[in-house]
């Protein structure tokens, strides 16, 4: 019980942390000066012209050994405005949110842990419902990415040069959802049968 009870602790810690970041990136968004340039980590710009790229590669010092240094992808800065502003926050909103959502449900489940009421029907649909949130995680990280892509491309656009994000979530959290909605049946199924097995007693 008491190793449940610092799990407990730290998931509260978390969705606390959370909380506070959620404010402070609204504060600190929200006071920023207009026009101030901020740094955009996803998506970048792909330069996909051979001819762009050998110009900008001329460009750079040349090294004292045989090395090919690569000019295939650029960062960008966009300077602060009203509807980047919404748009951070907003998307910082839905991911923060998401995860309260996950670790709320995990906190549920070890309530009832802790309760000893562990094997419940309840539980055993929270336990689905975090997997499928797990599943679904992936795609709305795209779906984010696309979205502000499809923004910044309609805002800005270079001969030769595409934008393009680089997923942090994968195939690696879509396998782990799917372990855990299975785990959940598996709880559910086995809770169904000894519910069954009390009745014929």
């Amino acid at each position: 019980m008491n190793k449940l009870r610092i799990i407990r602790i730290i998931i509260k810690a978390s969705m606390g942390l959370l909380i506070l970041g959620m404010v402070f990136v609204t504060i600190f968004f929200a006071s920023m000066k207009e026009g101030v340039f901020i740094e955009i980590e996803q998506p970048h710009w792909v330069i996909r012209s051979d001819s762009l790229q050998e110009v900008l590669r001329s460009q750079l010092p040349v090294p004292d050994k045989p090395m090919l240094l690569s000019v295939e992808t650029l960062e960008m800065m966009l300077p602060v405005h009203l509807n980047l502003r919404l748009i951070v926050i907003a998307m910082m909103f839905m991911v923060s949110g998401y995860m309260l959502w996950i670790l709320w449900l995990i906190a549920t489940i070890i309530h009832d842990v802790m309760k000893g009421t562990p094997f419940n029907l309840s539980s055993s649909k929270r336990v689905k419902l975090i997997g499928t949130l797990v599943v679904l995680a992936p795609l709305g990280e795209w779906t984010l990415n696309v979205f502000f892509s499809f923004w910044i491309d309609n805002r800005f656009h270079f001969e030769g040069m595409i934008l393009e994000t680089d997923a942090n979530l994968g195939w690696p959290v879509f396998i782990l959802g799917l372990l855990i909605v299975v785990l959940g049946v598996a709880f559910e199924q086995g809770q169904k049968i000894q519910e069954e097995n009390e009745l014929t007693i």
